[in-house]
């Protein structure tokens, strides 16, 4: 009986670390901008050290010299500098968003959450502004 009560309780504990490694995808989508000057979207899927199927598209509202660009700032809790390639725009004014699409991030560690962060490329600093922060709802 005893035997039987042990086994049975390392099948819950296998199935509950299952449950967490193995956990379904969830989608998620933000949108940003620099009042003004420049917007951008973003889409993706969330697994826990993983982020796929990222789309990131911006907008140059003001059709000057100064390009827009974006990217997703992934944070990960040893190493929270990472980021996924720029979507840039410099030729493409006022035909709409332009999108990268396809693009992944693989982390060393589970990635806690992340924000968009839309950027118009100014002569010296630029002007960036940042998404809220949203958390990897698998990873909690």
């Amino acid at each position: 009986m005893i035997a039987s009560k042990k086994v049975l309780a390392a099948l819950a504990v296998g199935a509950a670390a299952t449950m967490f490694w193995a956990s379904p995808a969830s989608a998620q989508s933000l949108g940003g901008h620099v009042p003004g000057r420049a917007n951008a979207d973003s889409s993706w899927t969330w697994q826990h050290s993983s982020i796929r199927g990222i789309s990131i598209g911006v907008d140059d509202l003001l059709c000057d010299t100064e390009g827009a660009y974006a990217y997703l700032r992934i944070y990960q809790p040893f190493t929270d500098a990472g980021y996924v390639d720029k979507a840039r725009v410099n030729d493409n004014c006022g035909g709409g968003p332009t999108y990268k699409r396809g693009l992944n991030f693989d982390g060393d560690s589970y990635i806690s959450g992340v924000r968009l962060v839309v950027c118009v490329d100014s002569t010296g600093t630029d002007t960036c502004d940042r998404d809220n922060f949203v958390r990897n709802p698998i990873a909690q």
